[in-house]
Order: structure tokens, then sequence, then C-alpha cells
């Protein structure tokens, strides 16, 4: 990106409030790669590559699950040794968060990193059937941290993972808002999963904005699982594996494909993964299935109907000279979303959930994405997602 450019998307965040999902997509400096090559192999670097930028600013967004949120984010970058945001948010329905996502390369290694730490209302659904309403809540705090460093050898980003996830929940209440009555549900209950393992990754696409390429990553870790509804810790074993890729099946056109699977072999219910919500499955309500195997894929179809579209730019910097007058790409999106859970607790595997709808994509190219999507189960009620970053 040139100096320029991040001077206008400063500019542009600043006056918007933008959503804080899309700090890292524009500073990222990534482009994609054809086919067949590895990512270090992109196009050499400007002067601006190798000098660290910043960019700092309030952000808003808003979706079905956590209500209108507003936050403060924080980009650091210097080329592609060092891509960091920083943010801390507070929604509407109770959700705060501060995290620390990204990767720096140092000693040869590419770290990546993940902290995050949140408070949230953490809400209990029948596992059979589908209902939109929950049957208990419950205020939840969660602590997540990912750090693996990987090396290249030979195309293949290869190195050790450290994963640790504690969860604990407090004021419980049931779905009809009265004080739960019951024993505490075991997804409430305090637990921890911390393991150790290997992860690689291969990919031939941006990280950030994919326009082209593949992904295949995976991880192997052990190491013990606790929590109160255990008598004592036990060993864990988890497993998590993800392919992707990106089609550019025209200068308009391109499909986005994406399958997923985690496996835990003794977590507690407080910190196994779920299925529900923009990360996992549209449609479908945060964490409404739980489990310990988890499945998932998603597709999405997108047909740019507008390239470099110029007067809204201009209009907006006519009436505020302060506005770069900037160009605008316009996206229609469809997709679906699918995945099922299991545990040994439900003797198998839960219905598999589906959702679908469409969306648009407002994008200030190269990287700069927004997007307002709109989702259903097939038996369900309508979800809205408004946010930066693309939800690929």
């Amino acid at each position: 990106m040139t100096r320029t450019n991040l001077r206008h998307t400063v500019l542009i965040t600043l006056v918007l409030c933008l959503p804080g999902g899309m700090l890292p997509s524009a500073f990222a400096g990534e482009a994609d790669v054809p086919t067949g090559k590895t990512l270090h192999a992109t196009t050499e670097p400007d002067s601006t590559d190798r000098e660290l930028q910043f960019l700092g600013s309030p952000y808003v967004s808003a979706n079905s699950d956590v209500g209108f949120t507003i936050g403060f984010g924080a980009s650091f970058t210097k080329g592609r040794d060092l891509n960091l945001t920083l943010s801390t948010s507070y929604s509407t329905r109770g959700f705060m968060s501060l995290s620390l996502k990204g990767e720096v390369v140092t000693g040869g290694a590419r770290w990546i990193r993940e902290i995050i730490v949140g408070r949230y209302k953490r809400r209990l659904y029948a596992p059979s059937g589908w209902s939109p309403d929950p049957y208990a809540v419950a205020t939840s705090d969660r602590l997540l941290v990912t750090l693996a460093p990987l090396w290249e050898i030979r195309g293949v980003e290869v190195g050790p993972e450290l994963y640790m996830l504690v969860a604990d929940s407090r004021d419980f209440e049931g779905g009809d808002g009265n004080p739960w009555m019951g024993p505490t549900p075991g997804r409430f209950r305090a637990g921890s999963a911390v393991t150790g393992g290997v992860r690689a990754r291969w990919r031939t696409m941006s990280a950030t904005r994919p326009m082209h390429g593949w992904l295949l990553e995976g991880a192997v870790r052990g190491g013990v699982a606790d929590g109160e509804t255990f008598d004592k810790p036990r060993p864990e074993f988890a497993l998590d594996l993800r392919a992707a890729t990106a089609l550019r099946l025209s200068d308009a056109f391109r499909l986005y494909l994406r399958g997923q699977g985690t496996y835990f072999e003794q977590a507690p219910q407080a910190v196994q993964p779920f299925l529900g919500g923009i990360e996992t499955l549209r449609g479908q309500s945060l964490e409404r299935d739980v489990g310990r195997r988890v499945l998932m894929s998603r597709s999405q179809f997108h047909y740019r109907f507008a390239k470099h579209w110029a007067w809204p730019g201009e209009l907006a910097h006519r009436i505020w000279p302060l506005v770069p007058p900037l160009k605008l790409d316009l996206e229609l999106v469809a997709f679906h979303d699918m995945g099922a859970v299991g545990d040994p607790l439900y003797d198998g595997w839960q219905r598999t959930r589906h959702g679908y709808g469409g969306g648009l994509r407002w994008v200030i190219p190269p990287e700069l994405v927004f997007f307002f999507d709109i989702a259903r189960a097939p038996d369900g009620t309508l979800f809205f997602y408004f946010g930066g970053g693309e939800t690929l």
C-alpha cells in the first residue's frame, strides 16, 4: 500500500467510524499469487513495506447475535513482517472483549498470535429440533490464547503450537428471564483445555482478501483438560483441519469454498467448540450447538456489478473535502453455510444445520471491505450481519 493510499484509508476510516474487523485488511500488503507458488513469492515490496505504519480508529458493527457494537481498534503493520491488530469493544447485549491478533516475523519464524479476553451472554438451546429461544442464559468470562511460530520448509509453514482456552459463567437465569432453579448446566461450569502440538499451513492466496488460490491448514495437539464436571484432570487430544479455495471464474465472478473440522477427546462443555454465528454458520444463533466434534462448510459466490464506481466518492469529496474521492467496487453475494456437531454425550451427531442468504460488499481497492449479510435457516428466522472484512 502506498503512503497516499494509507493516508486516504486513515481519513475515510476516521470520518465514517468504520467497523474494526477491516483494520487488518487495510494494511495486509499481500497480493494473491498464482496457484502453485507459495505466498513469499509475491511481488517485491515497495518502500512503504519497510516502514512501520499505524492506524487507530473507533468503529461500529452490528448483528443479530451481539446487537450494536462500538469499539476502538489499532493496527500496526510493516510490510509482510508485521500485521497486528489490537481492539476493544462493547455491545448493547453485554458482549465485551479485548483482543490481540496477527502475525509477526522474527528470528526466521512467522509467529501467529491470538489473545482474546471476553465477557458475553452465553445461551443454551435444546440440542434437538430448532428453537429461536434459549432455555438458559448466563454471563460467561473467556480467555483464549493461541501462539504458533512457523518456519517455512519447501513451501509449507510448520512449527509448534500452544492453545489454551479457559471459561467460566455466573448469573444464571432461565430463558424467560427468571432465576435458574435447576442444577447448573455443564456449559455454565468452569472448564479449561491446555494443549500443545504441531501446526502446518500451505497457502497460495492472501490471508486477508483472497482472490485466487488455496489454503490447507492443520494442527495436532495433546495436553490436559479440566473442569468442575471432572473429578480430576484428563489427558486431552485435539485435531484441527481446514481447507479453503478462492476461484476466480472471470473478471466479475468469484467462488469461495471452505471446509473445516475440529476434534477434542475430553474437553469439558465450557470450552467445547460450537456451531452458529457469523464465523461458523450464519442463519443460526451464536453457539446454537455445542460438542467435542464439529464439521462445517461454507460456499460463497461473489458477483462484482460495479468496478471503480467514482461518483459516491466524488460527491462526498465535494461535500467535505477531507474525504478523499475514493472509487468503489460493489459486489452481490450469495452463500450457503452448513455444519453438524457430534459428541458422545449425544450418542452420535446432532442434526445437520443449514444457513443460507445473500448480501452486499462495498470494496475500496485493494483490500478494504465492508459487508451486509442477511441469512436464515430453512425453518428459522432472519439474521443480519454488518461489519468490516471478508466473511470467508
